[in-house]
């Protein structure tokens, strides 16, 4: 069975896309396999902020933006429990051919961000996660680079 997993990296960590590899990834419990609609877009919501949150910290220190890559993947079996509905995983099971998608701190976001971990870990927390597809990843590595 394959299941969505979220895989957070800094954006300096994305520009060697496709030649990553995340240390960890997350994704929602299987007990929430069932789920549809509103419900499953919640679970995987979860999951996805739990993923950037687990970033948050280095990212301020080092002063740039988080990304979260969205995979389908075999269900994971090294699993440890993150909190509420949300499993980890380490090393994290990572193929690039599966991912559909990323979450990007706003760019527009990311110009706030200083030499300071403590006014970057506020900026971070206060930034929105934006989507974009996987076929765009050469335009965001070259906006993120600016």
């Amino acid at each position: 069975m394959s299941v969505r997993a979220y895989f957070p990296l800094t954006v300096s960590e994305f520009h060697s896309w496709p030649n990553i590899t995340p240390s960890i990834g997350f994704t929602p419990h299987p007990r929430t396999h069932g789920l549809k609609g509103d419900a499953l877009d919640e679970v995987e919501w979860l999951a996805m902020a739990y993923a950037a949150t687990a970033l948050e910290e280095e990212a301020a220190r080092t002063g740039e933006g988080r990304v979260v890559l969205a995979a389908d993947i075999p269900a994971p079996t090294n699993t440890t429990e993150a909190g509420g509905d949300v499993l980890a995983f380490e090393p994290a099971q990572f193929d690039p051919t599966k991912v559909v998608s990323a979450h990007i701190d706003d760019p527009d976001e990311l110009g706030r961000l200083t030499d300071d971990a403590q006014n970057n870990l506020a900026v971070l927390r206060e930034a929105s996660l934006v989507w974009y597809d996987a076929s765009e990843f050469g335009e965001l590595i070259e906006l993120t680079s600016k």
